[in-house]
């Protein structure tokens, strides 16, 4: 199919099943139709940070911002500069965007801390927390409200950041009726899902062919690297 729409969402299907080669077989497809709107290259380069490629991602939206310098394509910039390592051009993409926006402040916030320089870091972040700047966005705020706690304890400010920390802790799990309404309908969801498991029917598994060995599932905490590894053994694979 020539759909970039179609495409995109079968990339995105790919990557959350872990077939990483179907996934960059569909996205490459995607990435060759020529005229594409702004939005959908955008998309295109964020898909290929998904994947782990960030050398890649961070060449398109590098040659995108050069025709089109604003915030859409200037902010995911940022953050793929600061994977591959380019602090300091984050940095100057920052102060290019300024920090009226609360995702450029956010990374500013990172970068800075990358430097050690977390007297300034600080200083970003804190109107993340409360007043005008604050994120609508949940996951703005308590990403914010982490750094801050680390700048804090960086600082010797211990007691600051223990509350920081609280107050991070606080947002992302509401107390009182909010929080008993979330619970009641993860418990749900989750009774759902037992039920649904235990009448599930799983097909047998492929036997490996002669020669071969078996399979081996790995499994990780989250944010421990899982999908590093996933992205490395199915270049492995090819």
């Amino acid at each position: 199919p020539r759909n970039p729409i179609f495409l995109l969402e079968g990339t995105r299907a790919f990557t959350h099943t872990g077939d990483l080669a179907a996934a960059r077989k569909a996205l490459q497809a995607c990435d060759n139709i020529k005229n594409l709107p702004l939005d959908l290259q955008v998309h295109i380069a964020a898909a290929y940070f998904k994947l782990g490629d960030y050398a890649r991602s961070h060449h398109q939206l590098t040659v995108l911002w050069e025709k089109n310098p604003i915030p859409k394509i200037g902010i995911p910039l940022i953050e793929v500069s600061e994977r591959v390592g380019q602090v300091y051009e984050a940095l100057a993409l920052a102060d290019t965007l300024g920090t009226g926006h609360p995702r450029v402040r956010l990374f500013k916030g990172l970068l800075l801390m990358r430097t050690e320089d977390f007297e300034a870091a600080r200083a970003i972040l804190e109107p993340l927390i409360d007043g005008p700047l604050a994120p609508n966005d949940p996951a703005t705020h308590h990403r914010a409200g982490l750094a801050l706690a680390a700048c804090f304890e960086k600082l010797g400010h211990y007691q600051k950041a223990w509350q920081s920390m609280t107050k991070a802790r606080e947002r992302a799990l509401p107390p009182g009726p909010q929080f008993q309404a979330m619970e009641q309908s993860y418990q749900k969801t989750l009774a759902k899902a037992r039920q649904a498991y235990d009448h599930f029917q799983a097909p047998a598994p492929p036997v490996p062919p002669p020669g071969l060995p078996a399979p081996h599932l790995l499994a990780g905490h989250p944010r421990s690297g899982n999908s590093v590894v996933a992205v490395h053994l199915a270049a492995e694979r090819g």
